[in-house]
């Protein structure tokens, strides 16, 4: 009797390590930022569609939100349903696309943003795909007018 009891509280104890394991092994926003113990607001980051490159208007991926698969040269011009007026509001972003990504603090992709790696000190001007961060750092801190993906050189 007392191994049967065992048995079925055994196994949804391993399916939820399980799971765990497979969660935190898959890098995204919100898995970092869960880690990290921020909040995060899930329903931006479902917005963010893979393909796009999305920025968001607050630290932790929340507030405003705009995101594209295209360049943009002027968020400010950003209607819904792909998002809102997000001029000089970012502070956080996700690279979903295949393509190192530039942002610019002026419209028509003028004067690139440095911005900061969450938790280092390191700077940098493209952003790899797949990167994100819950806050750019000062120096790209509500600057953003327009992204593109980085020319090659």
């Amino acid at each position: 009797m007392f191994s049967r009891v065992a048995r079925s509280l055994a196994a949804p104890a391993l399916a939820t390590l399980a799971a765990m394991a497979i969660a935190t092994s898959t890098a995204t926003p919100a898995s970092a930022a869960t880690t990290a113990g921020a909040a995060v607001a899930a329903d931006k980051l479902a917005l963010c569609k893979p393909g796009m490159f999305c920025i968001f208007g607050d630290t932790g991926y929340r507030g405003l939100f705009f995101g594209s698969a295209t360049n943009v040269p002027n968020v400010g011009t950003a209607t819904a349903p792909f998002g809102f007026n997000i001029n000089d509001h970012t502070s956080s972003f996700w690279n979903r696309t295949g393509r190192t990504m530039c942002l610019f603090t002026h419209t028509n992709f003028r004067t690139p943003l440095q911005w900061q790696r969450a938790n280092s000190t390191a700077i940098a001007v493209g952003i790899p795909p797949n990167e994100f961060t819950p806050n750019v750092g000062k120096l790209a801190n509500d600057a953003t007018s327009s992204f593109a993906a980085c020319a090659q050189t």
